[in-house]
């Protein structure tokens, strides 16, 4: 954080009567004090970016005046909350807010093109890349002529790989799973 922004944050924590970002302990018990119930903690909660809500869950957890809910329960309540208000859906292939009811615009001959490619990629490939998301499990295959080239195709498709120089077993069988992360949890910066 600048040294700009983080005067500014000590300032506006201050006229809220507030402890400073040097005081971390001190901050964090005071905002505790203001949860009062499940529904104050799960929307702070839902308010913190996803991969924040786990720092954000065990930093409060231990400070709270009630015993909290496991944080998978506050996620799941926030979703149940959104569809029963109907709020707007973020579209993350057009990165903008729809319609709770409006379906995904879908372009029929893209699919097709799209499937049909895929299914002659798999044909010429020799081999099979699984990758793992470390962070959320989701999971992806990656057909190709070789292991370089499946991994410039996931590189391409927004697949992040912490390390250079992986290991990873490339084969016409089964494949290897790696663990790397998917496009939606890479790092912003890299994207």
């Amino acid at each position: 954080m600048k040294p700009l922004q983080r005067k500014a944050i000590n300032h506006k924590l201050n006229m809220a009567g507030l402890a400073s970002l040097e005081n971390p302990d001190a901050l964090l018990s005071q905002v505790a004090l203001g949860i009062t119930d499940h529904d104050k903690f799960r929307s702070l909660l839902l308010k913190c970016e996803p991969d924040q809500r786990y720092n954000c869950y065990y930093s409060l957890k231990h400070r709270l005046r009630f015993e909290a809910k496991p944080l998978e329960t506050y996620i799941m309540e926030g979703k149940q909350q959104a569809e029963r208000e109907r709020l707007p859906v973020y579209d993350h292939e057009t990165g903008k807010l729809r319609e709770f009811d409006a379906p995904a615009p879908l372009n029929i001959n893209a699919l097709a093109e799209k499937a049909i490619a895929q299914r002659e990629a798999e044909e010429n490939a020799k081999g099979r890349l699984a990758l793992v998301c470390r962070r959320c499990t989701f999971e992806d295959y990656f057909f190709a002529t070789t292991k370089v080239k499946a991994h410039e195709v996931a590189a391409e498709k927004g697949w992040y790989f912490e390390e250079i120089g992986l290991h990873v077993r490339f084969t016409k069988a089964d494949g290897f799973k790696l663990k790397a992360l998917c496009p939606k949890c890479a790092p912003k910066q890299i994207q």
